[in-house]
């Protein structure tokens, strides 16, 4: 499983991609976070890594 800087990488390279653009549809593959969904439509200001537990 990636961790630290391989994170790190993929979330720079995915804010690269995607900064100021606006966000046409959003998916999540975890059905706890599709709510999330409802950022589509919406311009990231940041991108981060966030620590989870299972």
């Amino acid at each position: 499983m990636p961790e630290g800087p391989e994170i790190r990488r993929a979330a720079d390279r995915i804010a690269k991609a995607i900064d100021g653009q606006r966000l046409a549809e959003v998916r999540f593959g975890l059905p706890r976070l599709r709510p999330s969904a409802a950022i589509a439509d919406h311009r990231p200001c940041a991108l981060e890594r966030a620590c989870c537990s299972a």
